[in-house]
């Protein structure tokens, strides 16, 4: 049996009624370790009870080599908020776990045994390698051919970060997926409809994520080769200048023609810095711009061709000045900014009055929806 309780561990408990402080919801991102907890109010709301983030002394891949280095990492972090208790929710790193749609005919042997035959026709190893789960997208009894987005894991990778994460003091409570914690956290945005569809393009330093949810559902979770890395290399190409000054010329200028920060002016072409910019980068975005036109045809398949109604734009590309521009201008879809993503983000979390807690950010959209777990509808 592999339910959804990814991957091992029960999920957590949804309590109703009465004051419950959450698991702490605990990201390991690739430069830094991300922690947010909340609460459930008498009055049913969710309010923000801690939140940290610290970077790591070293990469991500030299500190969770040593045993001593993560208790300390989680110690400090802890420290740094005021979180209650140990339990947390936490998800492998996305390169330790592939996530793939998987069609499959209606069958009487039932979907967990026909979804593990196709599986292990598609994997690289033995099945008993592996810790498998799925989340259904389509699943509805009258039709002919169901879909789900199914997630693995080697065996190997969960157990060793469970063994970790109890040796540095922690109960986990439930691992999860990041798609589906941006999924809880994007649906449980006040004024979400049940029904709208919404895009979330999560940069990263390598890649990025695009992530269609569609009222309380998952569409999809698809990798694409867009990323902060690959893009500060094509400008150092295009220039002819060092990685530092392709990055200062960026975080200064961006894509919009705006004036940079007073005292911090750079000028290589003149007056003409950002659409310089935008001419360079043009090319790269309109190919990321493929891979989401792609996965619109498939939402629109989806959901009777229900509208993708927005796109958030989170992640390092997100710190760009302009990249929502540049992006909206090339898609006939509203994208987003980063200073609105982080309003919206703020709006779920209050506190017990009501008013809004400054506190949650965009680079915390997935520690959020982990701590989510178990305290919405459905989460």
């Amino acid at each position: 049996m592999f339910s959804l309780n990814w991957l091992l561990r029960g999920s957590t408990p949804s309590l109703s009624g009465s004051s419950w402080v959450g698991p702490i919801g605990m990201e390991l991102a690739q430069e830094e370790i991300r922690m947010v907890q909340l609460r459930k109010t008498q009055q049913g709301g969710i309010s923000l009870v801690a939140r940290s983030k610290l970077p790591y002394s070293g990469s991500r891949q030299e500190v969770f080599a040593s045993p001593g280095r993560v208790r300390k990492l989680v110690r400090a972090a802890l420290k740094r908020g005021s979180f209650s208790g140990k339990r947390v929710v936490t998800a492998l790193p996305p390169e330790e776990v592939k996530i793939i749609p998987l069609s499959y005919p209606n069958s009487s042997k039932g979907d967990e045994q026909t979804i593990l035959e196709l599986v292990a026709a598609r994997i690289d190893g033995k099945l008993e390698d592996f810790m498998i789960d799925y989340l259904p997208i389509r699943a509805n009894p009258g039709d002919e051919d169901r879909l789900t987005l199914v997630a693995m894991a080697r065996k190997q990778h969960v157990v060793e970060l469970l063994n970790l994460l109890d040796r540095a003091g922690l109960e986990v409570m439930a691992l999860d997926i990041g798609p589906a914690a941006i999924k809880r956290l994007f649906s449980s945005l006040p004024g979400a409809s049940g029904e709208e569809t919404v895009l979330v393009i999560n940069s990263g330093r390598e890649v990025s994520y695009l992530t269609m949810v569609s009222g309380r559902r998952l569409l999809l979770d698809q990798q694409v080769e867009f990323g902060e890395e690959p893009l500060l290399q094509h400008l150092c190409k295009a220039l002819d200048i060092g990685k530092p000054l392709a990055r200062k010329l960026l975080l200064e200028n961006g894509f919009d023609g705006t004036d940079p920060p007073a005292g911090e002016s750079l000028s290589i072409v003149g007056g003409q810095v950002s659409e310089t910019l935008r001419e360079i980068f043009k090319p790269l975005f309109l190919r990321l711009i493929e891979e989401i036109n792609r996965v619109l045809i498939f939402s629109a398949s989806e959901t009777r061709g229900n509208p993708v109604a927005r796109i958030y734009l989170l992640g390092s590309i997100a710190s760009w000045r302009g990249a929502d521009e540049l992006l909206g201008s090339l898609l006939d879809i509203p994208v987003i900014p980063m200073g609105e993503s982080l309003r919206a983000l703020e709006q779920p979390v209050t506190d017990e009055q009501g008013g809004r807690v400054e506190g949650i950010r965009p680079e915390m959209v997935i520690a959020t929806g982990l701590a989510l777990r178990g305290m919405e509808p459905d989460a």
